[in-house]
């Protein structure tokens, strides 16, 4: 609440984008991102562990495009994302080899990037704590180890052996696929910075991006727990007065 506001006895106007989140919008799209990690460890196949990925990843588009759907326009731009994405997610040889990866990847990144901004948005323009300020905090923490997912594959794919990852017997599509839940476990591993050891990044750009994935994580905590207190200290404050 802004000082204008207290001083003449008005209630804030909300956010018009995200805080009038469609109800259940933010437990959805967060039940989608630890989808993500669970549902591809149960397939043992690469093939199919990539297949339950991917519908994974479907909708998750389609939730997070729900969560934005209080604005048109925002709306439209998340469309006009999220249709080639699809294209080029299902639709392996719409484009060639590598070009396939390298489309899907971009545009998923680009997507991911697009509802973070959207997300990060509304938990610096909320002027309270509550349920869905603290779910929106989680689900962009966990998007930005999705997005470095990508972003590892991309980098694995145009230069061949720039992570030490354990190599399976599968076809170039099971292969893609494969990766792409390693790599999924590989960020989040290193944004938390726990640091295995099993996946490993041996080129200097992979390294880089690693560690530039591990100081996001960080800053990134420290700047929520930041604004919570904040906010926290701010509501006491103008409770009492």
């Amino acid at each position: 609440m802004t000082l204008q506001h207290r001083e003449h006895g008005i209630a804030p106007m909300p956010p018009k984008h995200l805080a009038q989140n469609p109800r259940l919008g933010f437990p959805f799209l967060l039940t989608c991102l630890v989808a993500i990690l669970l549902v591809p460890s149960y397939f043992e196949r690469p093939l199919a562990g990539g297949l339950a990925l991917s519908m994974v990843l479907s909708v998750l588009l389609l939730s997070a495009l729900y969560l934005v759907a209080y604005r048109l326009q925002e709306l439209l731009i998340g469309i006009a994302i999220a249709v080639p994405l699809l294209l080029t997610l299902w639709w392996d040889t719409l484009l060639p080899a590598p070009w396939n990866v390298y489309a899907a990847n971009g545009l998923c990144i680009l997507f991911i990037v697009y509802i973070g901004l959207l997300i990060g948005r509304f938990l610096f323009e909320t002027d309270r704590i509550n349920l869905d300020m603290i779910l929106a905090s989680i689900c962009l923490y966990m998007l930005f180890g999705l997005a470095w997912a990508f972003i590892y594959q991309l980098i694995e794919v145009g230069h061949p052996g720039s992570f030490k990852v354990a190599e399976v017997e599968a076809t170039h599509l099971e292969s893609v696929r494969y990766m792409r839940s390693q790599f999924a476990y590989y960020s989040y591993v290193t944004l938390s910075t726990l640091g295995y050891g099993d996946i490993t990044p041996l080129t200097r750009l992979a390294r880089s991006w690693s560690v530039v994935e591990a100081l996001t994580g960080q800053l990134y905590l420290a700047m929520v727990i930041a604004r919570l207190v904040g906010l926290h200290i701010s509501h006491d404050k103008s409770g009492n007065s």
